[in-house]
């Protein structure tokens, strides 16, 4: 009876070289034909195939379309059906996961995640696609306006195109870039509007060349910016470019303000002059193709460069001691001379200036003084402007006033700390006249630092040295809650100064 099984095994197996193969019917309708004992009826317990159980897909397989069931998860691989392509095992059902992915078979689930690139993802993307050298190609077409329908769904009618739908422009009639329908017109992906650029003027006077000085022979990098009026937020191309003196000046692109901004250049190139000598750019519609055809000037730059400096102090009348009211300010005297006081100096050191007053005196009849701190007498030539909030704006000068180098505070030496009030003076002494050593604390300018209200005070001054190229602004104002109230610890301290020195230097 074995010998019969065997042998009937051999013929079965035989006829599948010539034949087809039935399981449960007789008449088989492939070359392997195996049907339920139910056939097209309800599953039972028992039907169904078993193909070859593993563990594990460490290794290769040895024939393409080889199938083999993992039994349960094994690194990458995830329990179910696998097949070998010739190069890997290729899973083709039993991902167990949340996230579904694409690898090349199509293995998706429309309700999860779609991952591609990976067999995991992140829980926060419906799509996530992942690559260390690849990246992601969006639609590209050629917006012809801002307002362009894609009519995709061929209906002609703009307001079913959908709000989030994003495209990259290809066209050169708007910006270049991506953008996305905000169900009105198309937008750039920062929100800024897809109309044509336009400017309706542009400031060359006021433009604006870093670093702003440049060498014959010396290669140069910086930056030029032109000031421009009536921006309507559009977009704008670079790439047009101007050379002068050497200079190559390029148009970044970027977008408009609305109303005034600024266009950048990107200047680069070897000069073929020096500053001081002047760089003159022409600017025009070849230059800016938003700029109206019929306007045109010149950038001049090169010329020279300033440095600005400030020195700035902010805070109440501080109390610096006892002194005699005389004006150096440092020599200790009386008890009852208790001296508050505000000092701001310089950037490069050369001046001081101080806002004092005296104990028992009103705290608007706080002074102003100045000190020279070079060392040697310096004649200066300053001008001097208060806003007063009753009698209006008050402005005094000097063509040449002398401030010696002792290390004195100078100023006016009218009235006297009895009567500061009395003191009609509001500045140095006239041209050519030294400023006086001061008697009283007083000086500079009048007592009244505070007419009723806080004044805002204004003092610009240089020396008379022509190679100097320095000048000074100093801006002053001081509020206090009772401007009347006498000067003493409490009062000084609910005081608030400001003082501040510009130093601008021109080379």
């Amino acid at each position: 009876m074995k010998k019969m099984i065997q042998i009937s095994l051999f013929l079965s197996c035989s006829t599948v070289y010539f034949s087809q193969v039935g399981i449960n019917t007789n008449t088989p309708e492939a070359t392997l034909d195996i049907r339920a004992k139910n056939h097209n009826g309800t599953v039972t317990a028992n039907d169904g195939i078993l193909v070859p159980r593993v563990n594990n897909l460490a290794s290769a397989g040895s024939i393409n379309g080889q199938l083999v069931y993992l039994t349960a998860n094994n690194g990458s691989f995830t329990k179910g059906f696998h097949y070998w392509d010739g190069s890997i095992w290729v899973p083709i059902s039993g991902d167990s996961s949340k996230d579904s992915w694409i690898d090349g078979v199509g293995n998706t689930n429309s309700s999860n995640n779609i991952v591609i690139g990976s067999n995991s993802g992140s829980d926060y993307a419906k799509l996530d696609i992942q690559s260390t050298n690849k990246g992601i190609l969006l639609p590209r077409m050629n917006l012809t306006s801002a307002t362009m329908d894609l009519n995709a769904d061929g209906d002609n009618n703009i307001a079913n195109q959908p709000v989030g739908l994003i495209v990259f422009n290809t066209g050169t009639t708007i910006r270049s870039g991506f953008y996305f329908w905000n169900g009105t017109e198309w937008r750039t992906l920062d929100n800024s509007t897809a109309e044509a650029p336009i400017i309706t003027n542009i400031l060359c006077d006021a433009a604006v060349l870093t670093p702003s000085t440049y060498t014959s022979g010396v290669a140069y990098s910086g930056t030029l910016l032109v000031p421009y009026e009536n921006g309507n937020g559009g977009t704008y191309a670079g790439g047009t470019s101007v050379v002068a003196n050497g200079i190559t000046f390029t148009l970044q692109g970027n977008k408009l303000e609305y109303g005034s901004g600024n266009l950048v250049f990107k200047a680069v190139g070897t000069p073929s002059s020096s500053s001081p000598v002047m760089t003159n750019i022409l600017m025009n519609n070849s230059l800016i193709p938003f700029m109206p055809s019929s306007y045109s000037c010149t950038v001049k730059v090169g010329e020279s460069s300033v440095e600005n400096k400030v020195s700035a102090v902010m805070g109440p009348l501080a109390y610096y001691g006892n002194y005699i009211i005389d004006n150096t300010g440092f020599t200790p005297g009386a008890v009852n001379d208790k001296v508050y006081e505000k000092i701001v100096t310089s950037p490069d050191g050369k001046f001081s200036v101080r806002l004092g007053t005296v104990e028992g005196y009103a705290l608007q009849y706080a002074d102003l003084t100045i000190r020279n701190n070079t060392g040697t007498n310096q004649t200066i030539i300053w001008n001097f402007g208060d806003n007063f909030i009753t009698n209006g704006y008050l402005s005094y000068a000097s063509n040449a006033s002398v401030i010696p180098g002792d290390g004195k505070w100078y100023g006016n030496n009218n009235g006297s700390p009895a009567t500061p009030e009395s003191s009609a003076f509001y500045a140095i002494p006239s041209s050519g006249s030294t400023v006086t050593s001061l008697t009283s604390y007083y000086g500079w300018a009048d007592q009244d630092v505070y007419n009723g209200a806080p004044e805002f005070r204004r003092y610009t001054w240089t020396t008379s040295n022509t190679s100097d190229q320095t000048i000074y602004n100093l801006e002053f104002m001081m509020g206090a809650p009772n401007p009347t109230a006498l000067a003493n610890d409490a009062n000084c301290a609910q005081t608030k100064v400001y003082l501040k020195i510009e130093q601008i230097k021109a080379n």
